[in-house]
C-alpha cells in the first residue's frame, strides 16, 4: 500500500509539475532574426513507439514490469483518436517470467497542445492464467519535445476466468514519427 501512496504522490507532482511549466512556457518562439513564429504544440498525429515500466497489483502479488508499444493517432479538433498494440513482461510473486500481449482503442481530448486525458478498452491475453483479459483505463499524456512526450496510465484488467480484477500503474515514454 506505501507503494501505491508514493505511485500516486509521484504521479501527482509530476502533473503538477508539468502544468506549472506548460503555464510558464511562451506561446510564440523567436526565431534568431527577430521573426516571431506560432507555437502549435505537440503534433499527436501519426505513429509512435513507447518503452514503460509498470507496477501490477490486485488479486495477485504484486510486480513489477517492462514493455514496448507501437501505436497511430489521429486528432480532430480537440479529439483524439488511437490505437495500441502492447507486450510487457513482469518480475516478482506470481507474475516472475509471465508476458502480457493487448490491443487497446484510445479516445482522448486534448486539455493543451502538449496535454491529452484519454480512456482506453481492449483486449489482451497473459500467460498467467493462460487466458484472455478485458483492458480499461486512464491516463494523461504530456508533450515534452517535438516528438517525444511522458505517459502515466492506470489500468483496471477484468480476467473473466478468474473473474477477478487486476490493476497497474505505468509511466512511459514514448516517440512520436
Amino acid at each position: 500500500m506505501k507503494t501505491i501512496a508514493a505511485l500516486a504522490f509521484a504521479s501527482a507532482l509530476a502533473l503538477s509539475t508539468g502544468a506549472a511549466i506548460a503555464a510558464d512556457a511562451p506561446s510564440d518562439d523567436f526565431m534568431g532574426d527577430g521573426v516571431v513564429t506560432d507555437d502549435s504544440g505537440f503534433d499527436w498525429d501519426g505513429f509512435f513507439i513507447t518503452v514503460y515500466g509498470a507496477y501490477a497489483f490486485g488479486f495477485i502479488d504484486p510486480a513489477t514490469g517492462e514493455g514496448i508499444s507501437l501505436g497511430v493517432n489521429m486528432t480532430s479538433d480537440n479529439i483524439l483518436y488511437g490505437v495500441t498494440v502492447t507486450a510487457g513482461t513482469f518480475q516478482g510473486g506470481q507474475l516472475d517470467g509471465q508476458f502480457i500481449s493487448q490491443g487497446v482503442v484510445r479516445l482522448g481530448v486534448l486539455a493543451t497542445d502538449n496535454v491529452v486525458l484519454y480512456g482506453l478498452a481492449g483486449l489482451g491475453w497473459e500467460t498467467y492464467h493462460d487466458a484472455y483479459y478485458i483492458p480499461t483505463g486512464l491516463g494523461v499524456e504530456f508533450g515534452v519535445t517535438d516528438n517525444i512526450s511522458l505517459r502515466l496510465q492506470y489500468q483496471a484488467n477484468y480476467v473473466p476466468p478468474e473473474n477477478d480484477w487486476a490493476s497497474s500503474l505505468s509511466a512511459g515514454l514514448s516517440w512520436y514519427f
